[in-house]
């Protein structure tokens, strides 16, 4: 997850005719696009994969057939940071206004994934001092819920991320990690372990947390944020547990093999805000050394101390497991096993079982 975008709320906009120079729109860079379901349209900077020029301004308005929306996923941005991105930016209206009146603008470096409210999307480019560049597919997908909710991704999809404590964190964006699941004793409505989403039946967590539990008295939860609230987002569901099974190298004073896998009795509805996470197979050969990691869970905020209500995540960096070991000598590190540090963050008790994040392009 290591890279991070800028984002401020547009203010509402002009039309063209009255706007300052500086974001008047180029009559020869106004684009207009209409949609097919099934088709892939690219829009980018004029000069992509170079940088764009100073005073460039672009406005690229995407339209799809009534009844669908339009997917924006942007696998590389590249924009001059500014405060509030006010000077050189990416503005996207959700909505399709031609003037960005309810636009968000991104500036930073990046990537981000956006649906529309309905079939009609703009993007624009503001170039004030210049320096930037930046890509984005368009994609349009039927709206088959008839409501406002997010129709579901192809079942063969996974890894998605929306564009928004562990000890040292931050609290994540609501749904923001939709392959986050805890693991609850529903006698209790105790979420104290976590998990993570591999399929619509299937949830991996830690073997311990499994101990002397029997699968009727578990749940996992799905598609929520605030713990402490029951079900607060639309996107919240639980689903009892049928059954488990824990690597059967496990032993509980030991360290290694410390995993396990949960089926539910039903399948778990994916949707935007809910679904799989992408099991790293090509990189099985990979040791991760020195990557950015985000660590997820509604443990300790910090030692001794309370349970977070909403989940938190903290960016931590992959270590060799040579320094892991000369940094903890009465551990016995494994090959099978990941090291990571960051100063004043780290994961903490209730948060076993739940995800650790790299952003890769698959």
């Amino acid at each position: 997850m290591g890279w991070y975008l800028s984002l401020a709320m547009a203010l509402a906009g002009l039309l063209n005719l009255f706007m300052p120079m500086s974001m008047a729109i180029d009559p020869q860079c106004d684009y207009q696009d209409n949609l097919l379901i099934g088709q892939e349209y690219f829009i980018y900077n004029k000069e992509y994969p170079d940088r764009d020029s100073s005073g460039t301004n672009c406005r690229w308005t995407a339209k799809s057939q009534p009844g669908t929306r339009i997917v924006v996923s942007c696998e590389d941005i590249d924009i001059p940071s500014s405060q509030n991105c006010q000077y050189d930016k990416l503005s996207i209206s959700l909505s399709g206004s031609a003037n960005f009146a309810d636009a968000k603008n991104y500036c930073g470096k990046g990537t981000l994934s956006l649906v529309s409210n309905s079939n009609t999307l703009t993007v624009g480019l503001f170039s004030y001092n210049g320096g930037g560049r930046f890509v984005c597919e368009l994609a349009a997908i039927a709206d088959d819920s008839g409501t406002s909710t997010t129709p579901a991704p192809n079942v063969c999809d996974c890894g998605w991320k929306q564009g928004l404590r562990i000890v040292g964190g931050e609290e994540t964006g609501v749904n923001e990690f939709p392959s986050m699941a805890g693991i609850v004793d529903v006698t209790t409505a105790d979420v104290y372990c976590g998990g993570t989403i591999i399929s619509n039946r299937y949830v991996i967590t830690a073997a311990h947390c499994l101990l002397r539990k029997s699968p009727g008295v578990l749940g996992v939860l799905v598609g929520d944020h605030n713990i402490s609230s029951g079900l607060d987002t639309a996107a919240s569901a639980l689903y009892r547990v049928e059954a488990y099974e824990i690597h059967p190298r496990f032993v509980q004073a030991e360290q290694g093999y410390d995993i396990a896998i949960v089926r539910t009795e039903t399948i778990i509805q994916f949707s935007l805000y809910v679904g799989p996470a992408c099991l790293p197979f090509r990189y099985s050969t990979f040791d991760f050394y020195g990557q950015l990691v985000t660590l997820l869970g509604w443990g300790l905020l910090e030692f001794s101390g309370q349970k977070a209500d909403v989940l938190q995540k903290a960016n931590v960096n992959v270590v060799t497991n040579g320094e892991c070991s000369s940094g903890n000598p009465d551990k016995t590190i494994l090959s099978e096993q990941i090291c990571t540090f960051a100063r004043g963050k780290d994961a903490c008790q209730y948060d076993s079982g739940g995800l650790l994040v790299v952003e890769l392009r698959l």
